[in-house]
């Protein structure tokens, strides 16, 4: 299976020698870093940067072992990806606990929890993850330093949302949804 992402050449009118190639799944960054994915699940844009989220969900790996989900960044159409961060915790039994990004966007806050305006509006790179636990957690990108952040919102202990209908199936979440829009 091949995983590539096309990058676009802005023009008036667009001709199929303006798209190319920009990414390989199995391939290594310039930091050495593996760079994989058997889908690019989400792709969107932050701080004049595009980052994508990719997942592991039907995986056959190859010699470079097991992978967990991983954020990859653009900072240019001519620049190679870059592996901005790799979930690399792993479960008791081996496995990576997250399995692919399930939300990948920006949050812009221009108001502080009571309401009141900030000086400037802030914006965020916000992420969550298909997380075998079962846990919710959503990741914050400190853009001064590159580092994820964790916040759980839903733990291990809320692992399934249970819906029984004469054996019916259970529900699973999976990712959660960022929405924007007024406070009501």
């Amino acid at each position: 299976m091949h995983l590539g992402a096309t990058v676009a050449a802005p023009c008036a009118q667009v001709c199929a020698d303006d798209f190319r190639n920009s990414f390989a799944a199995g391939s290594r960054d310039a930091a050495g870093r593996f760079a994989g994915g058997t889908e690019m699940r989400l792709l969107t844009a932050h701080a004049g940067r595009l980052y994508a989220g990719n997942g592991y969900w039907e995986d056959r790996p190859g010699p470079e072992g097991r992978q967990g989900a991983q954020i990859l960044v653009l900072d240019r159409p001519s620049m190679p990806w870059q592996v901005d961060h790799a979930f690399e915790e792993r479960l008791p039994n081996g496995r990576w606990r997250d399995l692919a990004v399930g939300a990948l966007a920006e949050a812009n806050f221009a108001t502080d929890s009571s309401g009141t305006p900030l000086p400037r509006p802030v914006s965020l790179l916000l992420s969550s993850t298909w997380d075998l636990t079962g846990a919710a957690r959503v990741f914050t990108r400190d853009d001064a330093t590159g580092v994820w952040s964790a916040v759980t919102i839903m733990g291990e202990c809320h692992r399934f949302l249970r819906v029984r209908a004469a054996e019916g199936p259970r529900v699973i979440p999976r990712g959660q949804h960022v929405q924007s829009g007024r406070r009501l």
